[in-house]
Order: structure tokens, then C-alpha cells, then sequence
């Protein structure tokens, strides 16, 4: 009988080893099995992002591109296909990867990036021949770029990402003295072109539906008063006043061969310029002024000031003490200038909430080079706008790069 019961219990020891076993056996096919498919969905989402890739590729070198190789390869299987759809501005890229019967989709939506994103922006830091310095009384606070290099005297501030494509800092004594308070990343080696198109760009959207076009006038005076805008063609002549809203419903205006003179209160978004010069007469400001570092501030005042030639800081009475802008400068083959910077008396700060991009920056003032105090002109004390990384006035030209505003997977 003992002999009988060992050779049950042997036995079933045997089949409990023999279920442990099959068990075991099943758990390591399906774990091959969940490694081989873990391993083609990775593969299929990889060759999507690849898709992803080479369309944002693209569409960096050539705005306009679309993929002419539909369905894409993948070590010779056909398993890649792109799509780029506009839709106003935005662009949404979808890429549908392929591996061994398992598909991924991604999708993003892209947007280039705008001119008025910088605090400040300049291609050339000077006109040729000449040199301007950034001194000790000068601030800027944001998005700040060059594609020359910085000439800094008394140790100027800078407050935000900073990039440059000459990437060298020139001390107008040594490093000790001059060296320049950067408060945040410092990258030099990126160059970003300006376009040549942004004017006519804005000729072309004033033409257009909603907006308003001066033309056969050699000067336009306008003057922003709340919703309402004020217009004459001569100093002498009175104002004609309208409603903002019936002038230009898009909020874009456009003097066509003439200068355009700016002043006032900026009540709603809008983008005014000229094919040849802006002059500021006096100070340009918002109706409600932002927390100029909250990008989500609600207040809906936006201007964008655009010039072919020069936006000049006119030299009267009414700038001889400080001037206050709030606005996006944009100036394409010229730059932004105080009038008479050499030689009219010191006149305080340019208080900028916005920023600057020029292709050829101008001086503003000038300063002793033994002390950095300034001589002539103004100070610079300029603030981003913060609103301006998710706002973009009417009209403003766009960078050769995008921003990447949704990815999905």
C-alpha cells in the first residue's frame, strides 16, 4: 500500500510539474509575442515620425511644399504616407507610419513664427562705417537677436533668450568693464533672415477687404483716439475724425508713397505702416495697458508699426522728454532711429512695451565713453510684450521658421 501511495504522489507531483511547465510555455510564446508587437508598433511609430520630420523639413526650406512621393519607402516597402493641409496660417502635417500590418498615425499643427515674437531684432548692429554701442543705461527684456555681432560698453542688460549669428561680444575696453548682463541663454550661430516682402505684403492686405489705403498724399498725420482715428494730410489742416472700425474693419492701413506721422491711444489690434517712413510725433499707447510679463493678460490693444525706410522718433517738443510706444517695430530695409539723435539735447527713455526688428539697426542717442552717461538723445528701456508669444497684429511678417502648436500621437 505504501508502495502504491509513492507512485500516486510521484505522479502527481509529475502532473503539477507538467501543467507548471505548460503554463510556463505559454507565458514565455506570449511574451515573445507582446515583444514582437511592442516592437512593430514602435517601428510604425517611428517610421510616422520620420514622415513628421521630413515634412517640417520641408516646409521650413519652401513654406509652399507638398509631398510628391506618396506612399513613401521604408527599407523598399511602401509604408509611409505624409499629408499637409492649410488652414488659414496653420499648417497640419499627419504621417501614417507602416510595419508588419501595424499602423500609427501622428499629427501636428504648425505655424511660422512672427517678426513681432522679438523684443528686439536686428540683421546689421550698425550702418556701414559707423558703430553702435549697447551701454550701461540700456535694457532690453525679451526674445533679443542679431545676425551681427554685439558691441557693448558698461555692462548693458539683457533679460531673455538671446541668439546671434556673428555670436561675438565686442568690448569697447575689456571684458571686465563692458561684459553684459545676460539673463538667460546665450546661443550664438543661428542666423535668421529678414524677408523682403513684408511691405508689400501689408500693401497687399490694406488693398484687400476691411482694410484702407492713403495714396497720393506725401504725408499722412494719424492719430489714434480711443475707437475712433483722426486723419489730415497737412499740419496745418484740421482732423477728419471716423470711427475706427468703419476706416479699416480688418484693422490694417497703408499709406502708399508718402510718410505716415503717429500718435495717440490704440484701442482694439491693428497694423499701420508705409512704404517710406513712420514718424512718431508723439507717444503711441494702449487704451489698457498690459502686464507686459503676462503673456496672458486680457487686454485686446495690439499695434504693429511698419516701415520700408525708417520709423523716426520725430525731433519736437512733445519727445524732448521721454516717449512712450507700445508696439511691434518693424522696419525692413532701414532701421529705428531718434531724429537728429547727434545733436538734439538728452530727451530721456524710449519706454517700448513690444519690440523692435530692423534690418539695419540706428543710433538713438549717443554716450560719453569714459563715463557711459548719455550725451545726446535717449536711453533705451525697452519691455517685451509677453502677449506677443500667442498675439500677432493684423498684419506682421512672418520668420523662415515655424512653432509647433499641437502633436498628436
Amino acid at each position: 500500500m505504501g508502495g502504491k501511495a509513492a507512485l500516486i504522489l510521484i505522479l502527481g507531483f509529475s502532473g503539477i510539474l507538467l501543467i507548471i511547465g505548460l503554463n510556463f510555455n505559454s507565458v514565455s510564446s506570449s511574451a515573445v509575442d507582446n515583444s514582437g508587437k511592442y516592437f512593430e508598433s514602435t517601428m510604425a511609430k517611428e517610421i510616422a515620425r520620420t514622415g513628421i520630420n521630413l515634412a517640417a523639413s520641408n516646409i521650413a526650406k519652401n513654406p509652399g511644399w507638398q509631398p510628391d512621393g506618396n506612399p513613401y519607402s521604408f527599407s523598399g516597402e511602401h509604408n509611409l504616407i505624409i499629408s499637409v493641409k492649410d488652414t488659414g496660417d496653420i499648417k497640419t502635417i499627419t504621417a501614417i507610419g507602416e510595419y508588419k500590418g501595424i499602423s500609427k498615425l501622428i499629427e501636428i499643427k504648425v505655424k511660422a513664427a512672427s517678426f513681432s515674437e522679438f523684443a528686439y531684432f536686428s540683421d546689421k548692429e550698425a550702418p556701414l562705417g559707423t558703430e553702435i554701442w549697447w551701454t550701461k543705461k540700456d535694457s532690453v527684456w525679451g526674445p533679443f537677436h542679431t545676425n551681427d555681432v554685439l558691441r557693448v560698453s558698461k555692462h548693458p542688460y539683457f533679460n531673455g533668450p538671446s541668439t546671434s549669428h556673428g555670436g561675438a561680444l565686442i568690448y569697447q575696453s575689456d571684458i571686465s568693464t563692458d561684459a553684459p548682463t545676460i539673463a538667460g541663454d546665450y546661443n550664438p550661430g543661428l542666423t535668421i533672415s529678414l524677408p523682403t516682402d513684408g511691405i508689400l505684403g501689408l500693401a497687399t492686405k490694406a488693398s484687400g477687404t476691411g482694410g484702407y489705403v492713403f495714396s497720393g498724399q506725401p504725408e499722412v498725420f494719424l492719430e489714434f483716439a480711443g475707437d475712433s482715428i483722426r486723419y489730415k494730410f497737412s499740419a496745418g489742416d484740421s482732423y477728419t475724425t471716423v470711427l475706427g472700425s468703419d476706416l479699416s474693419p480688418s484693422g490694417i492701413i497703408y499709406v502708399e508713397n508718402g510718410n505716415l506721422r503717429l500718435q495717440g491711444t490704440v484701442k482694439g489690434k491693428w497694423s499701420v505702416g508705409s512704404n517710406q517712413s513712420v514718424y512718431l510725433d508723439d507717444d503711441v499707447v494702449y487704451n489698457d495697458v498690459p502686464d507686459y510679463s503676462d503673456k496672458t493678460d486680457p487686454s485686446n490693444d495690439l499695434l504693429g508699426i511698419l516701415a520700408n525706410d525708417k520709423v523716426y522718433i520725430t525731433n519736437n517738443a512733445e519727445n524732448k522728454d521721454n516717449i512712450n510706444i507700445h508696439a511691434s517695430i518693424y522696419v525692413e530695409n532701414g532701421g529705428f532711429e531718434a531724429e537728429n539723435y547727434e545733436t538734439r539735447p538728452v530727451s530721456g527713455y524710449i519706454n517700448l512695451i513690444g519690440g523692435v526688428t530692423q534690418k539695419i539697426r540706428q543710433g538713438v542717442g549717443t554716450f560719453n565713453s569714459g563715463s557711459g552717461d548719455p550725451q545726446s538723445g535717449f536711453m533705451k528701456n525697452y519691455r517685451y510684450d509677453s502677449r506677443l508669444l500667442r498675439m500677432v497684429p493684423p498684419y506682421f511678417p512672418s520668420t523662415s521658421t515655424f512653432k509647433i502648436l499641437s502633436w498628436l500621437e
